[in-house]
């Protein structure tokens, strides 16, 4: 792959020494932070280690992942976490500044492109959104929604919503900075959700039956929130943009692989 940077650590680490103490000196009120991590935590904590030995400020440290599976973003984020606080940045914010589907790189990054703009894509969204949620992930950037072929959320050439813009849609609305997080109890394998209450106490959550295997079999759930109510039930799947499915008081629900719901409490 392309060398995102091209010096030896030493001079990286005085690079930013350098930078970080002058930008932080001029712009106190900013966050100054970095670096990037793309790939190596044994890099990552020989960073930190010296970043503490040189008194460098660090308002945040900023990381990538690449996966096929959500829990590795939510363990590389535990990771990175714990080494913050053992080198003496607790206050540090962890910033996952790059992250999507990927198989690799080489001979399936073609397959990596279909699934990026795909239903499965936007089932792997969902699920990331509701792994990371209860993660010690601070912020959490997806990549891209620039034109250009990481970019599951707008067809490149129309800019029109793909599958992926509806989780992202859902998130915004219902989920991104907002109070009243209800986590699950109990959740089958390979089935992510996010549940909040909204400011009248009524529920909202969406729910995904994500895996990368793209022949597993459809799940039969049943989603139980404890009270009497009446649901929509909004579906996103290959044959459906998040459009309202049904109302209803019965929440047990046929997910395929790669569906995924959004459930509003009338």
């Amino acid at each position: 792959g392309t060398n995102l940077w091209d010096g030896t650590k030493e001079q990286f680490f005085d690079l930013f020494e350098i930078a970080a103490k002058h930008l932080k000196s001029c712009f106190p009120h900013l966050s100054i932070g970095g670096p990037a991590l793309a790939k190596k935590e044994d890099w990552a904590e020989e960073f930190l280690s010296e970043m503490q030995r040189r008194n460098v400020p660090l308002d945040f440290f900023s990381w990538h992942i690449y996966c096929t599976a959500p829990a590795r973003m939510s363990e590389r984020a535990c990771r990175i976490r714990a080494l913050l606080d053992r080198y003496g940045y607790e206050q540090a914010k962890s910033i996952c500044n790059e992250w999507n589907y990927l198989k690799n790189w080489s001979d399936l990054f073609l397959y990596t492109i279909d699934v990026i703009r795909s239903c499965k894509g936007a089932s792997f969204i969902l699920a990331c959104f509701a792994t990371a949620q209860r993660a010690p992930i601070d912020m959490l950037m997806y990549y891209d929604t620039r034109p250009g072929v990481l970019c599951g959320v707008f067809d490149y050439y129309t800019c029109k919503p793909q599958k992926p813009y509806y989780p992202f849609y859902w998130y915004g609305n219902y989920f991104y900075a907002k109070a009243g997080d209800v986590p699950a109890a109990n959740s089958p394998e390979n089935v992510y959700a996010l549940c909040r209450l909204d400011e009248s106490g009524k529920i909202i959550a969406a729910v995904t039956h994500y895996s990368d295997d793209d022949d597993a079999p459809d799940l039969e759930l049943r989603v139980d929130f404890e009270r009497d109510a009446e649901y929509e039930i909004y579906l996103l799947d290959k044959d459906r943009n998040g459009e309202l499915l049904c109302i209803t008081k019965d929440l047990t629900l046929t997910l395929p692989v790669h569906a995924s719901v959004l459930i509003k409490e009338r």
